[in-house]
């Protein structure tokens, strides 16, 4: 186990901390000192009784949003990843995979239940489907319900000239967006 840990005061100096009672915050060091290098900690009920802390102590780690516990008794400290950075060359795994299944980093780095997190927005919108074919600005409902169509509707669809395709030269063209560019005219020979 670590000698050494860190406690930030983004944490331990917010009114929220400090309106807890102080056998609440000892037992949030005391924790946070017997945590492994992932912020889970296996004994805290073993810790509560070292320090003289209540059950309502940890309850309102609980739910002042310092803690998780888990079904087997574990915790692990939300604002382990805000307060600690452990070197890879001493870093060394938690032995509860199970629970470390069950949570996340949100956005500000601190431990959340994968449920409870929230979907990224960063997603690339240039990329489609190989086999979802958009018809001008509107999404085929094929597209939309099933994620693609077989390859049988896109070749007898392909093979139709549709609109936002540009194959009439007073049609105007579409951008990927789906928004209307200005007509191009197109001289054709022959």
């Amino acid at each position: 186990m670590a000698q050494r840990r860190m406690f930030s005061q983004k944490v331990t100096e917010t009114d929220k901390f400090l309106d807890m009672g102080l056998t609440a915050q000892s037992l949030y060091f005391h924790l946070g000192m017997n945590a492994d290098d992932d912020g889970f900690v296996g004994n805290p009920k073993s810790i509560k009784r070292m320090i003289g802390a209540s059950e309502d102590d940890l309850k309102a780690l609980v739910e002042k949003d310092y803690l998780i516990v888990f079904e087997d008794g574990v915790v692990v400290i939300k604002d382990w990843l805000v307060s600690n950075y452990v070197k890879k060359d001493r870093y060394t795994p938690t032995i509860y995979t199970d629970d470390m299944k069950l949570i996340g980093l949100d956005k500000n780095k601190r431990y959340q239940f994968v449920s409870d997190l929230e979907p990224e927005r960063n997603q690339v919108g240039t990329e489609m489907s190989p086999e979802c074919i958009q018809d001008g600005d509107k999404m085929e409902p094929n597209c939309i319900q099933s994620g693609s169509k077989n390859k049988n509707q896109i070749s007898s669809e392909n093979s139709q000239p549709q609109q936002g395709q540009g194959f009439n030269s007073m049609e105007p063209n579409w951008n990927q967006n789906g928004t209307r560019m200005e007509p191009k005219w197109i001289l054709r020979l022959g």
